[in-house]
């Protein structure tokens, strides 16, 4: 049985192999939080915060006092803070959106190419460790990303005077419920990289399971109201009927939307308890089915779930079905008769692999 310090292993060996990916995270997260939060509170102040005090230039006439003013300006930046670094923010929802989807595709690709499929699943470890180890690797890669950026930009409001004690409970929340609705965005990514054998035929699936339901129900709901007499625009507008629940709830992206709605409409602590809930059905049917690829199917279009029988120990040359030392080679589907041969010592010299190589990421 893996120990929490194997799988922590496991994840950090993810972690450095996606560097990459994490250095990306980083500075798009860095230009799209602190740095865009300077340049908005410096353009409000060149506008004399026209944008946040109901359309009308904040000036110091004569009408109101020093500390009134200053009073006011302080009001300003706080809202133009919160408006950045809370939840229901566009730009935070679309590069939430985006990193799930390279994130996602960065994280599972291994499953398309057939040396990578036979090495990981000849690692003598359980398939859904590994799969758990590179799905949680990837949401700490995000959630790192955010959070360095989140504190940079918060430092950034309070070296304009915005008191943070007052925007910290909001910014948390937004934190969380940002990841979370990444978490949702993220899995199924995955789950369209499972069902494909090519990284790119994955990203289409993605934009399939991300947009196909949402707009069948938009189509079908303008059929009705164009077609069908008998159909109200309020009857198919409501949020009891079907297509609307279909065009709200049947794809992350747009359960993703519908919750910034909520948000703006003072509405966003309703329904979490259900993305919550969607996320960890998510996470535990892929325990269940560890994330294998056929071999026929890789480099293809498609593939499907399925676990090998190929799982015996691999013999070595004496017939003994072991390694020296006496430990089984355990192997992956299909593997290719020239690793089998270097497992086992046979071929042109080659000695067995060690026991370090062996569990090497």
């Amino acid at each position: 049985m893996t120990s929490a310090n194997s799988f922590c292993k496991l994840l950090w060996e993810d972690v450095k192999r996606r560097a990459w990916a994490a250095a990306l995270l980083v500075m798009i997260f860095f230009f799209a939080l602190p740095v865009h939060l300077s340049l908005i509170l410096e353009n409000a102040e060149n506008t004399r915060y026209y944008q946040y005090n109901n359309w009308e230039p904040l000036v110091l006439d004569g009408t109101i006092s020093q500390a009134e003013y200053e009073a006011r300006v302080l009001a300003c930046k706080t809202e133009a803070v919160a408006g950045e670094l809370q939840f229901g923010n566009g730009l935070t929802a679309f590069l939430m959106i985006a990193a799930a989807v390279v994130v996602g595709a960065a994280s599972f690709s291994y499953l398309h190419n057939r040396r990578k499929t036979d090495f990981y699943h000849s690692i003598p470890v359980r398939r859904e460790m590994l799969f758990g180890a590179a799905f949680a690797g990837g949401i700490l890669l995000v959630a790192a990303a955010y959070l360095l950026n989140l504190c940079l930009a918060a430092a950034v409001a309070g070296s304009a005077g915005v008191g943070i004690g007052s925007l910290a409970g909001p910014m948390v929340r937004g934190y969380f419920l940002n990841l979370l609705y990444f978490g949702l965005n993220y899995a199924v990514v995955t789950a369209a990289m499972m069902l494909t054998g090519h990284t790119v035929v994955g990203i289409l699936a993605t934009g399939v399971l991300f947009f196909f339901m949402p707009c069948v129900m938009v189509v079908l709901e303008s059929y009705c109201n164009t077609f069908f007499i008998t159909a109200t625009g309020s009857s198919w507008g409501s949020m009891r009927m079907i297509f609307d629940v279909g065009e709200r709830y049947l794809s992350p992206v747009a359960a993703y939307v519908t919750a910034i709605g909520w948000e703006s409409a003072g509405e966003g602590g309703a329904h979490i308890a259900e993305q919550i809930i969607a996320l960890f059905a998510f996470f535990g049917s892929y325990l269940v089915l560890p994330p294998t690829l056929p071999p026929a199917a890789i480099g293809g279009g498609g593939a499907g779930h399925g676990l090998s029988q190929n799982h015996g120990a691999h013999p070595d040359s004496s017939g003994s079905g072991l390694r020296p030392g006496g430990r089984p080679v355990f192997l992956g589907p299909a593997e290719p008769a020239e690793m089998g041969a270097f497992r086992s010592g046979h071929g042109s010299g080659a000695e067995p692999l060690r026991d370090r190589d062996h569990l090497s990421l």
